[in-house]
């Protein structure tokens, strides 16, 4: 394959970053680290295309970096003050706070409800009282 059997998706961003599907795959959520203020937006999926692309929430501290959905279909999205979390509507929840900002994260553990947070030279665990979403892992 090469670059001329590729075929854009989405043309509307700015500087597309993280990515993350919502735990049915039916939404797919896309960091704008290049908007100003840091924006995620989110698109309908329906088969190999995107449709109602629309704002999904705004990142008030630094922009929007990698993302993750738990199983309840909340996003948990890496920006500069740590990780912002949203529900599936795009209300802000609350904050994981970090020193550094966060660049990616990513839930694991024996039971699926540890978040892995990368920022800068430092890799955290926090115990949640939530799990990942699983829709993407493969089976044992």
């Amino acid at each position: 394959m090469d670059a001329s059997d590729l075929t854009p998706t989405v043309a509307d961003a700015i500087q597309p970053n993280g990515l993350c599907f919502s735990p049915d795959e039916k939404r797919l959520y896309i960091a704008d680290s290049g908007a100003k203020p840091g924006l995620v937006r989110v698109y309908d999926v329906d088969g190999k295309t995107l449709n109602n692309p629309r704002i999904f929430c705004e990142i008030d501290a630094g922009v929007p970096d990698g993302m993750r959905c738990d199983a309840q279909g909340r996003l948990w999205a890496g920006c500069g003050d740590g990780v912002q979390v949203f529900a599936p509507d795009g209300t802000r929840l609350g904050r994981v706070l970090t020193p550094t900002p966060v660049t990616n994260c990513c839930f694991g553990g024996e039971r699926g409800d540890d978040l892995y947070l990368t920022a800068s030279t430092t890799l955290y665990r926090i115990k949640t009282t939530t799990t990942g979403s699983t829709s993407h892992q493969l089976p044992k």
